[in-house]
């Protein structure tokens, strides 16, 4: 684990633990055989005194994070076409044209979303490190399998940007100024830079603590990304929130700025109510604990990558549960690291009313709640 001593967003030093939680599991990890477990780190969540920016204290290396059992696919989302379409129509509004140029993606994951972009671009590469150690080419599209800290934009992505998009990928980067300093430097005069991430105000008013994880290293509010922006002389022209996607994920669209605004907004907001709602959010962790343990016949719905949060922030292993069905038929017999339920296929399960469904996928509840009661099962816990 690296120890961080500086706020990623403002280089301030003076940091404030202000959320400890011990022995936190590493998520996205499906086992082949129930006894593969993962190691689990201790989890710090620091607030900077200055900026108010929200980030891990430690951090657990890369390598340990998306190892080759890392499991979190673009294409497998249920929200992945609904994001797309959301983040596709903020891109055009604020280039006014459907051309995107010579376009980088920064985690492109599986390459859905480059694949849906890359018709509108003339040459396009995505990085990601799930392809580590490969240079790839389908089609139009390159793929660069690095973390984008180690790639060369000069030798690696040969050509210069006219667009760059990263969706949920800014929050997994250690030092995020660093990344938007490079990419400042190497866009065209008159590019434009797209990032979606999650948004944490939205997380904090909302009670998802559960979304504090060891792969996200940061917590942006729109404030942090107006610091990090000016920082790397880049200038925040439009915003948006797309609230069906991770909860609430914000978009903001930079471009190059010869304004030298580098002023420190501070987020009042986000100091007030973070320890008082953490409080709210273990309350009502309590009822959900409560219901569980007064309900027989249970079945878990929804092997999402936050499930095991989900498991640690009720103190269980889930051993309440006779399965965890889902929709993916990729994840049908795999385990969870410590968790007890074997995963099992949905379709393959028969639907049953003396069952009693917990809704384990906190990601999917609406859509999940929607397919239960189309089956004629009421009996759901769900957030």
């Amino acid at each position: 684990m690296k120890n961080i001593t500086k706020c990623c967003v403002c280089g301030s030093g003076k940091l404030k633990n202000i959320i400890s939680l011990n022995k936190f599991p590493i998520t996205g990890i499906f086992n082949q055989r129930k006894k593969l477990n993962c190691k689990s780190y201790d989890l710090n969540l620091s607030e900077c005194n200055k900026c108010n920016h929200l980030q891990l204290k430690k951090l657990v290396s890369k390598n340990i994070l998306y190892d080759s059992r890392y499991y979190n696919r673009t294409g497998k989302s249920h929200l992945s076409l609904q994001a797309y379409d959301y983040f596709k129509k903020f891109i055009f509004k604020n280039k006014k044209s459907a051309y995107l140029g010579n376009l980088l993606e920064i985690g492109c994951n599986d390459i859905t979303m480059l694949k849906k972009f890359s018709k509108y671009s003339k040459k396009s590469i995505g990085i990601d490190p799930i392809w580590r150690g490969q240079r790839l080419n389908f089609g139009k599209i390159k793929v660069l399998g690095k973390f984008i800290e180690d790639v060369n934009f000069k030798k690696d992505i040969k050509f210069v940007p006219d667009t760059i998009i990263s969706t949920h990928n800014l929050e997994h980067i250690e030092d995020p100024f660093s990344l938007l300093n490079n990419l400042s430097k190497s866009i065209k005069d008159n590019g434009m830079i797209f990032i979606e991430v999650p948004d944490a105000t939205t997380m904090i008013k909302k009670l998802r603590y559960d979304q504090i994880f060891h792969q996200h290293y940061h917590y942006f509010t729109l404030i942090s990304l107006k610091n990090l922006a000016s920082r790397a002389g880049l200038e925040l022209i439009d915003h948006d929130l797309n609230k069906f996607f991770w909860g609430g994920s914000l978009m903001v669209a930079l471009r190059k700025t010869k304004k030298n605004n580098k002023k420190i907004l501070k987020n009042k907001t986000i100091n007030s109510l973070v320890k008082i709602n953490f409080k709210k959010f273990k309350d009502k962790y309590k009822k959900i604990k409560y219901k569980i343990n007064n309900s027989k016949n249970l079945l878990g719905y929804g092997a999402g990558q936050m499930t095991p949060t989900f498991a640690y922030h009720l103190n269980s292993k889930f051993h309440e549960l006779d399965y965890i069905l889902d929709d993916d038929k990729s994840k049908n017999n795999r385990y969870y690291p410590g968790i007890k339920p074997k995963i099992l296929f949905a379709s393959n399960f028969k639907f049953d009313k003396r069952y009693t469904y917990l809704i384990t996928a906190l990601d999917g509840v609406t859509p999940i709640k929607k397919k239960l009661r189309m089956n004629k099962l009421n009996d759901i816990i769900s957030i």
